[in-house]
């Protein structure tokens, strides 16, 4: 996902608003949150290496939210095109499953080390650090450890491999996990700390 595709998704929601009166404040509202999208969204590349800030990703995924309340309104209207509807709901769902995956930005500390961004306990609980699927992730380790990626990704069906491995490494990161290596697979652990 980059620039373009920001673009073009916010182009098929002015097309798909073209349909409304113009007095309808439905199509401008609509508009008006997919201009506030692509401002935030086209500056960033989604891609493994992506770091945004975790409050830019929080804010940009509630903006996403409330947009998709719109388009459910909008579904709802006997002169909408339901059908293009839905599908501009699924393409933000998409950028919404992305952003889940992303990991807090990393600075650069003394001589050009990279450092994790350190958030304290409280910071933790105000922002909700870890996202639903990583708590749930940690909660199935605890009943059951030593789970493989794949494993665990089957117990999270319409997610992608790729988004549970990013969550997995997250959470690595962040202490709450250790990888263990038997073999040829890697399996997953929960650390014995009270984080939680």
């Amino acid at each position: 996902m980059d620039k373009n595709y920001f673009v073009e998704l916010t182009i098929g929601l002015y097309q798909a608003t073209d349909v409304f009166p113009d007095e309808e404040p439905l199509k401008f509202l609509l508009r008006k949150k997919a201009d506030q999208l692509l401002e935030e969204l086209a500056p960033h590349h989604f891609s493994q290496n992506e770091t945004l800030n975790l409050g830019e990703a929080m804010n940009i995924e509630q903006k996403i939210q409330s947009l998709q309340s719109l388009l459910k309104v909008a579904e709802t209207r006997e002169d909408t095109d339901s059908l293009t509807i839905f599908l501009l709901n699924e393409e933000y769902e998409k950028i919404k499953e992305e952003l889940t995956g992303i990991s807090p930005k990393r600075e650069l500390g003394g001589e050009g080390e990279e450092k994790e961004e350190s958030f304290s306990e409280e910071e933790e609980k105000k922002t909700g650090f870890l996202n639903k699927r990583q708590r749930e992730i940690i909660s199935l380790l605890r009943q059951e450890p030593n789970l493989k990626a794949n494993e665990i990704a089957q117990k999270f069906p319409g997610v992608t491999n790729r988004t549970i491995r990013r969550d997995l490494e997250d959470l690595g990161r962040q202490k709450f996990l250790r990888r263990k290596r038997e073999g040829s697979h890697v399996l997953y652990q929960v650390f014995p700390v009270d984080k939680f």
